[in-house]
């Protein structure tokens, strides 16, 4: 038999990361190969059955054919796992089949071939073969394999609703990833779809999932330029936007001038949508209500949402877009373009933006003024940057007058107890 030392999947991924210790006086591969035999007696086979196999299995080890090892080995998976009641053999056998795949003639098809098989039954030990998954990611060598075997762990950890042990390696792995594997544009897309679809299952930690999700289809969508956009990225740009329109946490939005969100306009399945996200960034309250009074129910409906969840949301999005960046803001002027009646409409439409951090402020009620004192930004574009870098400038220009009242100060101080001495001095001369 023979056991494994514990590797991490986020670790340097040569064969030291998932180390097989041989425990026995044979080859590993042989000694599963005996093992795997006495499983198949287990499970209802003849004994010369097993054995003909175990045979089959040296005679392919001792001609150095490993690609013929592993297919035997697959050929078995199904029922090991299925038939083996100590986890710490499972473990073993499993080790030795992530470690065939480099040493094949085709190390590209064998790694595909043995991660299809560990993939191939989500409810049968699932665990066990996510960590074959995992071990198997860190011991093939080329990174178009790597990549393969990545995509499997996601699919499988979907599958088999175990993304929650991803969720913090994700997190902290994916851009070394990219990096290390050398990622085209192309397969940087197929592996943040992958991982957002993954974690999108977690059940621990839900919302954090969601957040790392939606992160990672909107840097999938960066990916696309308009020349390349298929039809694969309209529904995940679809996707993007409908979470973004919906979500009670999302109120701002930086993607909007994107090629692959631009599309959504030139779609007759989601221009409706991408027509609530423009009046969301840019409309007005008004021209909100009007939209969904011709076509707010096809659009509700499409978004699996309702019109008055829509319109909740519209009117803090129009609040923002109205107070950002203005130091007071009175209660006329609110209710005049968000369409509100009385002032405790208002206050109440204030208060829910303090709640959802979109503002910090404080209410006057005797002056009817809202004084902000900071406020989120609808979107975060060319316009926005302009606006900080503008902001930046005056700030400097403030405290370079500050240093230099400072300064012009503290000279005027010293040249004054100079005088003043001088006066004491003379006042002391006798005549």
């Amino acid at each position: 038999r023979s056991i494994r030392r514990p590797g991490t999947f986020n670790e340097s991924h040569d064969m030291s990361s998932s180390l097989l210790i041989q425990t026995s006086e044979e080859d590993p591969w042989v000694a599963s190969a005996q093992y795997v035999g006495s499983i198949l007696e287990m499970s209802g086979e003849s004994s010369s059955a097993a054995e003909a196999y175990a045979n089959s299995i040296r005679e392919a080890y001792a001609s150095e054919n490993l690609s013929q090892v592993l297919d035997l080995f697959v050929s078995k998976l199904q029922i090991v796992y299925t038939n083996t009641e100590n986890d710490q053999d499972l473990e073993g056998f499993t080790n030795v089949c992530t470690h065939l795949p480099p040493r094949c003639e085709n190390s590209t098809q064998a790694a595909s071939q043995l991660a299809a098989a560990l993939s191939a039954d989500p409810t049968n030990r699932p665990e066990r073969r996510l960590q074959g998954l995992i071990n198997l990611y860190n011991t093939v060598l080329e990174s178009s394999s790597k990549l393969h075997v990545l995509l499997a762990i996601m699919a499988f950890a979907k599958a088999s609703s175990l993304a929650d042990i991803l969720l913090n390696v994700v997190k902290g792995s994916i851009d070394s990833w990219i990096s290390t594997l050398e990622l085209s544009k192309v397969d940087q897309r197929t592996l943040f779809v992958a991982c957002a679809d993954s974690l999108e299952s977690c059940t621990r930690k839900p919302k954090t999932a969601a957040r790392e999700s939606y992160r990672l289809r909107i840097r999938a969508l960066k990916t696309y330029s308009a020349a390349d956009l298929d039809a694969h990225g309209l529904q995940v740009a679809a996707k993007v936007v409908r979470e973004y329109i919906v979500s009670p946490d999302l109120f701002q939005f930086d993607v909007a001038d994107i090629p692959a969100v631009k599309a959504l306009d030139s779609s007759s399945e989601y221009k409706g949508m991408y027509a609530v996200l423009k009046l969301f960034l840019d409309g007005t309250v008004k021209e909100f209500r009007s939209f969904m009074a011709d076509k707010g129910k096809a659009v509700a409906a499409m978004l699996d949402s309702s019109e008055d969840a829509l319109l909740s949301k519209m009117m803090l999005m129009a609040l923002v877009g109205l107070v950002n960046r203005r130091a007071s803001v009175s209660f006329k002027e609110i209710g005049e373009a968000l369409d509100l009646s009385n002032n405790s409409d208002v206050e109440n439409l204030i208060v829910r933006a303090i709640g959802k951090k979109l503002l910090e402020a404080k209410i006057d009620q005797l002056a009817e003024v809202v004084v902000i004192s900071k406020c989120s930004s609808r979107k975060f574009e060319r316009g926005e940057w302009e606006g900080l870098s503008a902001d930046l400038k005056q700030w400097r220009q403030s405290i370079e007058d500050v240093l230099t009242l400072g300064t012009d100060t503290k000279t005027a101080l010293f040249t004054g107890l100079e005088k003043l001495d001088d006066g004491f001095s003379a006042k002391a001369t006798p005549v």
